[in-house]
């Protein structure tokens, strides 16, 4: 940047991208109309994500990635030491040490070998490897020496099947994850027809160079159930099984540690000091977005200045939002809606929120995506709740954690059908988190009923909110400016931003004006 002679009032341009900040420095006659360029250029950094890519490819995110790896590693080894252990004082596997991986591994190579001898006579050739399944089938049904206990049950620590974890799945990929759960299905469907009653008893019946055994998709649930086949079975045989022992070994065999909620990363609401922000899911905040959507709305009919929508166009269209969610501006011209011919454009530039596109590029309002969701689900059941129902259900279809839990509760407590709830657990509410916190959402929300737009909503709720603070000689750093910015694309951007613009404030002066590209 050259040395200019300082000037009051200039035009600072800014286009801010997550690998570089564009600026322009104008002059203008004093009426805003821009007579000259002072300085242009643009700063290049390097971006927080590669590609461009979402935040989960960030070199942080990498490393957290191979750190996952190894815990999960570790607590797969202490799995199987913990059970290994466990049946090795109950005299159901030999004496011997096991305190690393290569002892345990040696001490039970050892034990196939004698098992391998013992059942020569049992089990052919051709299928001594899947000697160990034809042990954990032979557990399920009769008795068996108590070492042969011990290997079946051992085998199951260390294949113990998929487990869904319904908030971890919601940032998986949807697809591997279908492809999981395909795969989970196909396989019952083969033990149903072959009449195997346990996994193990299934798989002692295929022949591996036909249809492979190792990397099947298999659900936890079928571990459990043969777990407790060979338990009823055996425990007439063995006076070790002590209700103790099943205990200790199913939670060595079948414990998950459960997703750790953070509260703390989520970020504070910019209107009530000290609330957190709402989840984007909440029924509450859902109708608040699709509100201001609808009251942001203006109708561009040619040769006419834009309008809101009438009081009878508001209504149809707020039904039609909370019944199929999201609606293109091309099902608003429907006659069944709207009723508007093609030449007729629909404006939301002062929605505040959450303004989108959908699959195809068309444009839309968003609308109550869950009530949408659930209604699809349960039909008439949701409609027949009480608002409290609903915000209820929607609390526990984010709160708990296992598709199993979900289903019991839906069951058991709100008697929906076994269908609906299992589509309950497989449905996705939508994610991340409002820019207000619930508590401003609820005193916000009267005044959007009444067709406010955001912005008289909050000077009538938030007075305080639109005064201006203090001017400051320079950008003060992000981290103190703006509290909980998680995203690393943003954050990094932000703190290249402030560099340019303190550098041109320190070259130019202040501007007068700041214009910010902020979408294309």
């Amino acid at each position: 940047m050259s040395s200019q002679p300082r000037r009051q009032g200039w035009i600072l341009g800014l286009d801010l991208g997550i690998a570089s900040v564009g600026w322009a420095c104008l002059e203008h006659d004093g009426q805003g109309k821009p007579t000259g360029i002072l300085a242009a250029g643009t700063h290049v950094f390097e971006a927080a994500v590669e590609n461009g890519q979402a935040a989960d490819q960030t070199p942080a995110a990498k490393r957290r990635a191979v750190r996952s790896q190894r815990r999960l590693l570790w607590r797969r080894r202490q799995r199987r030491r913990k059970t290994a252990r466990l049946l090795q004082q109950a005299g159901l596997l030999p004496a011997g040490p096991m305190d690393t991986s290569e002892e345990l591994g040696k001490l039970i190579k050892g034990l196939d070998a004698d098992l391998a001898k013992r059942w020569s006579s049992r089990v052919p050739p051709s299928q001594r490897d899947r000697l160990v399944y034809h042990i954990r089938a032979a557990a399920a049904q009769g008795p068996v020496e108590p070492d042969e206990l011990g290997r079946a049950i051992y085998h199951l620590a260390q294949r113990r099947g998929f487990k869904s974890n319904r908030r971890a799945d919601r940032k998986a990929d949807d697809k591997e994850t279908g492809k999981v759960k395909e795969g989970i299905n196909e396989l019952r469907r083969l033990m149903h027809e072959a009449g195997a009653r346990t996994l193990g008893a299934y798989f002692a019946t295929v022949d591996p160079h036909e249809r492979r055994i190792r990397n099947r998709y298999t659900h936890r649930a079928m571990y459990e159930e043969e777990f407790e086949a060979i338990w009823s079975a055996q425990q007439p045989h063995h006076a070790v099984l002590t209700p103790e022992l099943h205990d200790a070994l199913h939670d060595a065999l079948f414990f998950q540690r459960p997703i750790r909620k953070q509260p703390g990363l989520v970020g504070m609401c910019s209107l009530v000091q000290g609330k957190r922000r709402a989840p984007k899911a909440l029924r509450a905040y859902q109708r608040f977005r699709m509100l201001q959507g609808v009251n942001h709305l203006r109708i561009d009919e040619p040769g006419r200045s834009a309008r809101p929508l009438t009081a009878e166009e508001r209504k149809k269209v707020i039904e039609a939002l909370e019944r199929e969610g999201d609606l293109t501006f091309a099902k608003l011209r429907q006659k069944k809606l709207l009723a508007l011919p093609k030449e007729v454009e629909f404006d939301l530039a002062q929605a505040q929120f959450d303004r989108g596109e959908d699959k195809k590029g068309d444009r839309k309002i968003i609308g109550h995506r869950t009530d949408a969701k659930l209604r699809k689900v349960l039909g008439d059941c949701f409609d027949a709740l009480t608002e409290e129902e609903k915000d209820q259900l929607v609390h526990e279809l984010r709160s708990i954690p296992t598709e199993e839990g979900l289903i019991r509760r839906a069951t058991r407590h709100w008697h929906f059908t076994m269908e609906q709830a299992e589509q309950l657990a497989d449905l996705q509410l939508e994610d991340g988190y409002a820019a207000l916190s619930l508590t401003a959402i609820n005193r916000l929300l009267p005044h959007l009923e009444q067709g406010l737009s955001y912005a008289e909503a909050r000077k009538r709720e938030f007075p305080e909110s639109f005064k201006s603070e203090d001017a400051l000689d320079a950008l003060p750093p992000v981290d103190k400016a703006i509290d909980n910015l998680n995203n690393p694309s943003v954050r990094r951007a932000m703190r290249e931003l402030r560099m340019v613009v303190n550098a041109l404030i320190r070259e130019h002066g202040k501007p007068g004006r700041i214009h910010i590209e902020l979408a294309r």
